[in-house]
């Protein structure tokens, strides 16, 4: 396994592996956002590419694509303008990949992305959204699989941090807007099974809008 992953193995079945790979930002206002060159590992046939994305906008994330395949959304929730959501795509050529979306008007957008291998299906087995400071939800996931979340944040000053509980943060981003908006992901696989599992995040730095999307796969 690469630095970053995990997984397990039940039987004869190939292995589950989950591994975060990368994020990117910008600081551009732009009606659409392409995020390329992003590292996806070595190709394979039933490589699941994941991508948490965020904007600061005052429209939703439209047209997502990984790779160039039309992405499924998995979890999406907004607070004021910010705009969080999981997506994904099966990808099974190439080491790298771009996310692309549509938002009709952003100030800044960012990614952060993983890839699953030895999945028993694409479909997330769960998910869970919520909004406001302090964001909390709960999730199920059965055991070996992989539970991940990103997390928008505008604030009214500061850098400060984010603080994950229930995962382990992959990805804090910087502030965009002198500091006044930022994201961050978290991610990890269980042995056990995880009924009701609680996800939550905070900011050090007076958020004002928060916006949370987990989902999960096995």
């Amino acid at each position: 396994m690469v630095p970053g992953s995990a997984g397990f193995f039940f039987g004869g079945a190939k292995p589950f592996e989950l591994t975060y790979r990368t994020s990117a930002l910008t600081d551009v206002n732009q009606a659409s956002y392409s995020f390329s060159g992003l590292s996806i590992g070595a190709p394979s046939g039933d490589r699941l590419v994941i991508a948490f994305c965020y904007t600061f906008s005052g429209s939703a994330i439209s047209s997502v694509t990984i790779g160039g395949v039309s992405a499924s959304t998995a979890a999406t929730q907004s607070s004021g303008q910010v705009r969080s959501g999981l997506y994904y795509a099966t990808v099974p050529s190439g080491t790298t990949a771009t996310v692309a979306f549509s938002v009709g008007s952003g100030a800044n957008a960012g990614v952060s992305v993983w890839t699953i291998t030895g999945a028993q299906s694409s479909t997330p087995r769960d998910t869970g959204v919520a909004t406001g400071i302090g964001s909390s939800t709960t999730i199920d996931v059965p055991a070996g699989g992989a539970i991940l979340a990103g997390v928008g944040i505008n604030r009214t000053g500061g850098i400060g941090s984010n603080t994950w509980s229930g995962l382990t943060e992959r990805y804090d981003s910087p502030g965009f807007d002198t500091n006044l908006s930022n994201f961050s992901a978290a991610s990890d696989v269980f042995a056990t099974t995880q009924a009701a599992r609680i996800v939550s995040v905070t900011h050090s730095a007076s958020p004002t809008e928060q916006a949370l999307a987990v989902a999960s796969w096995r």
